[in-house]
């Protein structure tokens, strides 16, 4: 497999050069999510939305999070550890 990252043009990951404002490898987490659940893919361009403090979140793309239940962790920084670690607990009878 090719060591490079689709949110990018073609640099290597290790790089970490953001395009639109995504870290690395969101854009490919949006088009996995939509392939695994069936649910229709989120516009990348419309993760994130200026405000006078900064870059954060649009109110979109946390209803969309909120209606399909796609991790903002697995989403933004591919972590895989809290899914997992949520699930474990919540297996064990404890919250998520």
């Amino acid at each position: 497999m090719a060591n490079h990252c689709h949110n990018t043009t073609g640099l290597p990951v290790k790089s970490l050069r953001k395009i639109a404002g995504l870290p690395c490898g969101t854009r490919d987490r949006l088009a996995l999510f939509a392939e695994w659940t069936g649910a229709p893919v989120f516009d990348p361009a419309q993760v994130v939305e200026k405000t006078e403090d900064g870059d954060t979140f649009s109110t979109e793309f946390l209803a969309y999070c909120c209606a399909t239940g796609l991790s903002l962790d697995w989403v933004w920084l591919g972590d895989e550890r809290s899914l997992v670690m949520g699930a474990f607990h919540a297996a064990q009878g404890g919250a998520a």
